[in-house]
């Protein structure tokens, strides 16, 4: 459970500035990571809002090997927005990593490479107002990325749980 939660701190530090939420004016796009989006996320009703999570791994098989376990519910105020699986038609393509913070804890695969795969959601616009949402994320079976995060020289290995959490969206 500590390997997790190390992981997951991780994970988050790195995203947060890139993916938390790209707010952005004038009816943009705004992206609410749901793993690590800020609580409260503030945003204009004219932004059109796209729901995202994803998954990094030291290789295109890992990737996929999570995509075989995985399963999303969001919900938003208590209404059920989306049940997801690894076969959802939200994922998007698995892209090549190269420049990753933790291609280096990689200990399979090339070293240099990685891959991920995004799920984005598209929530479309909110009327003014509070949100809350509830992201629950969690795989069916164990799962290795081929990274040693946690620095014990073995891989590390995910299962159950990976995220339950609330945080809210007021829209202005």
């Amino acid at each position: 459970m500590k390997k997790i939660i190390v992981v997951l701190t991780v994970l988050g530090l790195l995203f947060v500035p890139i993916f938390a939420v790209q707010a952005q004016t004038n009816g943009e796009t705004v992206y609410i990571n749901l793993g690590f989006a800020p609580d409260p996320v503030y945003v204009s009703s004219s932004d059109y809002i796209v729901l995202r999570h994803g998954w990094g791994a030291c290789t295109l098989g890992f990737v996929k090997l999570y995509l075989s376990a995985v399963h999303t519910e969001v919900t938003i105020n208590g209404e059920l927005v989306s049940v997801a699986d690894g076969k959802d038609p939200y994922w998007g393509e698995i892209t090549k990593t190269p420049d990753a913070y933790w291609v280096p804890n990689c200990i399979a695969g090339n070293q240099n490479t990685a891959s991920s795969v995004y799920w984005n959601y598209p929530l479309g616009t909110l009327t003014t107002g509070e949100y809350v949402v509830h992201f629950y994320y969690w795989l069916d079976h164990k799962i290795v990325d081929g990274g040693d995060l946690d620095g014990d020289d073995y891989l590390d290995f995910y299962e159950g749980t990976l995220n339950d959490r609330y945080f809210t969206i007021i829209v202005e």
